[in-house]
């Protein structure tokens, strides 16, 4: 199958890491996670932590936002 393109993306080599999900949302919204380590991958995060995560790493790097939403409900579960 061939897939194009007609945007420009970019993605990491490896997984977020704690360290760096912790270090850029802190300051972006105080999301943190936790883990014994900062080199382990990010955890027990939802789809919208990611998004939000995706969205501070956009404007870290002075680019537009990818996602949007107007509101997330969660059951307890």
């Amino acid at each position: 199958m061939k897939v194009e393109f007609t945007y420009d993306y970019s993605i990491g080599r490896h997984e977020v890491t704690c360290g760096e999900f912790n270090q850029l949302m802190n300051g972006e919204s105080g999301l943190k996670v936790d883990c014994k380590n900062d080199s382990l991958p990010a955890i027990r995060i939802t789809y919208y932590d990611a998004v939000l995560f995706s969205n501070a790493k956009s404007k870290a790097g002075k680019l537009d936002t990818a996602y949007t939403y107007t509101a997330a409900t969660f059951d307890k579960n």
